[in-house]
């Protein structure tokens, strides 16, 4: 056997004795239990591994916290973010939160469903406004107090339904049941001491598509006791506005005031007075300078004096005369910028049959045309030869 030998020096070399076995001479010093000898048993750590324990105070549970690592655990550390204000980069993906038991806002479990929350979304009013919902009137059979402004309602499109104006009888306007388009107006009256009456009583819209009536029964009011004075409003897509005026207490006129002053008036024997000279919108004194060229119309509509100067020879068309049965006559003013032929349509009768001679080049002749049958006779006559 060789010189006794450190344990260590046994355990970490490797080295077995000669015989196989140990002499108590060998192992001078050592104190240790066959046991506690045994539990180097199978050691192959160095003498600088097992020195890496020197100073460990780790206990137990504590090195068994790294049990079953299989990486550096620094690096799976620098990986993670912290719980408290944690920063993300890139796309970061929530759980789904369960709105009815988990989600909470100040410590108050939100039970609304998600298509509830959905009909927040794309809402930009301000929390005021929708705070000040509560004030607002429903659409349908509102009532409102105070001084309520109605915007002009579009008799082919726009509706008033059901509506209220005024919480008591000392209201100015109660509208109830209007409908301008869609369907039927049943009320929309004054309230005050002096006026009781129906607008828009019994209005009537059946179809603003068609022909039928669109509005009847328009007006009806009962003027300080006076007995009841009502006026149907007639009209049709197609046809005429009629109005019928049904006083009950006295002869029915119908009048029309412009600015505070009645311009026109209608009696119940059709007659009709105005507080001015009558001026037709067509076929009125209308002085028309035509333009030279080789056809010239003269549009009845327009005016009833017209003047032209020839550049050329000028055949004459006349257009819109009034209907039937209207008298309407027109002077002509014609001055020949030359030796020029006037033709007149086949329709005017001139004395004798023949047309008067075109005026000479730089004279003025004054021709007059009228006609009783809408154009189609008409009766002309040279007025003044050589006016000018």
């Amino acid at each position: 056997m060789g010189k006794p030998r450190d344990l260590a020096n046994v355990v970490a070399t490797g080295n077995i004795l000669a015989d196989g076995a140990v002499a108590p001479a060998e192992l001078t010093g050592v104190t240790s239990t066959a046991a506690e000898i045994n539990i180097l048993d199978g050691v192959t750590a160095t003498a600088a591994e097992l020195n890496i324990l020197d100073g460990v105070t780790a206990t137990t549970a504590e090195l068994n916290h790294v049990d079953g690592v299989t990486s550096n655990v620094q690096t799976q550390m620098d990986t993670k973010a912290p719980v408290a204000d944690p920063t993300f980069t890139g796309t970061a993906t929530a759980p789904t939160v369960n709105a009815s038991t988990a989600l909470q806002i100040g410590g108050v479990a939100v039970t609304a469903t998600a298509a509830e929350l959905n009909k927040m979304d794309g809402v930009t009013v301000s929390a005021s406004d929708i705070n000040s919902v509560t004030t607002k009137a429903p659409i349908d059979g509102a009532t409102f107090t105070g001084t309520t402004t109605i915007p002009t309602a579009d008799i082919n499109g726009g509706a008033i339904d059901g509506a209220v104006i005024g919480a008591n009888s000392a209201a100015a306007v109660t509208a109830t049941g209007l409908t301008i388009s869609g369907g039927t107006a049943t009320q929309l009256q004054t309230s005050s001491s002096s006026v009781d009456g129906n607008i828009f009583s019994d209005a009537q819209n059946t179809n603003t598509g068609s022909s039928s009536a669109v509005v009847q029964r328009m007006i009806t009011s009962n003027v300080a006791g006076n007995g009841t004075t009502s006026a149907d409003f007639q009209k049709t897509k197609s046809g005429a506005l009629n109005i019928n005026n049904n006083e009950t207490n006295s002869a029915a006129t119908i009048t029309f005031n412009i600015g505070g002053s009645q311009s026109l008036s209608i009696d119940s024997n059709q007659d009709a007075s105005f507080a001015q000279e009558l001026i037709a919108k067509s076929y009125n004194e209308t002085y028309v300078s035509l333009s030279a060229a080789a056809t010239v119309d003269i549009n009845n509509e327009t005016g009833n004096v017209f003047a032209l100067t020839t550049n050329q020879n000028t055949t004459f068309t006349f257009s819109n005369p009034p209907a039937s049965g209207t008298a309407y006559g027109f002077t002509l003013k014609l001055t020949s910028g030359g030796s020029h032929t006037i033709t007149y349509p086949n329709t005017v009768d001139f004395a004798g049959g023949t047309a008067p001679d075109a005026p000479a080049s730089g004279e003025t002749d004054i021709l007059v045309f009228i006609t009783v049958d809408g154009g189609t006779n008409w009766y002309g006559a040279l007025a003044i030869d050589a006016a000018g």
